[in-house]
């Protein structure tokens, strides 16, 4: 399947870079911002799986920032991810939810949000966006059980 998708592209530093979005985005969950800010040993092997001699012509694939973005968007809708923004309200109220249940602490909470997008197949955010979320999430529930049994 994406052997097929790889060939597509034209010229070896668009299927080499193409290759390296595959990678990272099932990986890391996410596109990283510089598709090369990858070990130099990545674009080695994968420029050895496609018969690429010339590992620095990965270098062009960022000359034009649309071919990144199109690429990426090919590789979301092969693969079936969300973004983000389509999930996050969703995942905000089950943040929420978590914090009233189960009380668990902030780096629970994070863990817990970084596998419900990964079973969800969206893509994940920054670790800030997400860090902000699961506290903005706590202090909801906090909100919500003060709101319950107020202090006297």
């Amino acid at each position: 399947m994406i052997g097929g998708l790889i060939g597509k592209r034209r010229g070896d530093h668009s299927r080499l870079g193409f290759a390296l979005r595959v990678v990272t985005v099932r990986h890391l969950g996410m596109f990283l911002a510089d598709p090369l800010d990858v070990p130099v040993e990545l674009v080695d092997y994968l420029a050895e799986q496609l018969g690429i001699e010339d590992r620095s012509c990965v270098k062009q694939y960022t000359e034009r920032e649309k071919t990144k973005l199109e690429h990426a968007w090919g590789i979301q809708q092969e693969y079936g991810l969300s973004s983000f923004a389509a999930v996050e309200s969703e995942l905000s109220a089950w943040i929420v939810d978590q914090a009233w249940v189960t009380g668990d602490g902030p780096k629970a909470s994070l863990e817990g949000a970084i596998a419900w997008l990964r079973d969800r197949q969206a893509l994940l955010p920054g670790i800030t966006t997400l860090e902000r979320l699961v506290a903005e999430g706590r202090q909801a529930a906090d909100r919500r059980l003060r709101r319950r049994w107020p202090t006297r």
